[in-house]
């Protein structure tokens, strides 16, 4: 009888002892849920990635409206979890969807001045961007050379619009000439079409060779002039 309840004792605890060992096993392993890669969805289209993420077992937690030109209305622009992390079984997703975005034509702004740019870009809702300034021999200055968005382009409101504005023609570069020993009337020849002003002097000589002749000049021959420079010359006139 005291073998019989012994062996029935063994008996208890070794079941108890299998049984907690089958229960460990069946928490360690099969209670963990099972990981899945997930699924890339930058791109495609809504009604897609929702269905990729529910073959994924995934669960779609929300979808959020942005406003991203690069991508076509109702796609999918971002993700979370990003794309190939390992997720478990019933892990919220959460999708960014390009929303519309509201377009116009780019209006032509070329010869246009400065000053009335924003205001034609505002009726369209673009913004002024970048400007940045260069010479042109046909378009007057502080008016616009071109824009970036081009004239006519199809564009998303709210893009700005960068300008080229023109400076005005380039200034020519003058060197002054070697006036001296000319004649008033030479001088004043030679100089018809230019843009300096001319200013003539009277020196006393007693050298006949001067006489109504150029003796000095400022700036002196070989000097760089600007548009609109004074020129002044010294005539020779005898004395008696």
């Amino acid at each position: 009888m005291f073998r019989g309840c012994l062996m029935f004792v063994f008996t208890l605890v070794f079941v108890s002892i299998f049984s907690m060992v089958i229960g460990y096993i069946m928490y360690t392993q099969l209670g963990k849920k099972k990981v899945v890669p997930m699924p890339s969805l930058l791109g495609m289209p809504q009604e897609e990635a929702v269905s990729r993420i529910a073959d994924a077992g995934l669960t779609l937690s929300r979808i959020n409206l942005v406003k991203d030109a690069r991508f076509r209305e109702g796609t999918v622009v971002a993700q979370m979890p990003e794309a190939f992390t390992q997720a478990k079984i019933g892990r919220d997703v959460i999708l960014y969807v390009a929303a519309t975005v509201e377009k116009t034509t780019m209006p032509d702004l070329k010869g246009i001045d400065l000053k009335d740019v924003a205001f034609k870009l505002a009726a369209e809702r673009l913004p002024v961007g970048i400007q940045a300034h260069a010479y042109h021999p046909a378009i007057e200055a502080n008016h616009i050379i071109a824009t970036n968005p081009t004239p006519g382009s199809e564009v998303p409101r709210d893009t700005q619009v960068d300008l080229l504005v023109s400076r005005g023609p380039r200034p020519l570069d003058y060197v002054m000439p070697d006036l001296i020993g000319m004649t008033e009337q030479q001088v004043r020849q030679k100089f018809e079409k230019s843009p300096f002003t001319l200013t003539f002097n009277r020196e006393k000589t007693t050298q006949s060779a001067w006489k109504n002749k150029v003796m000095s000049q400022e700036p002196p021959p070989g000097e760089k002039l600007s548009a609109q420079a004074a020129v002044k010359l010294n005539i020779g006139i005898m004395t008696q």
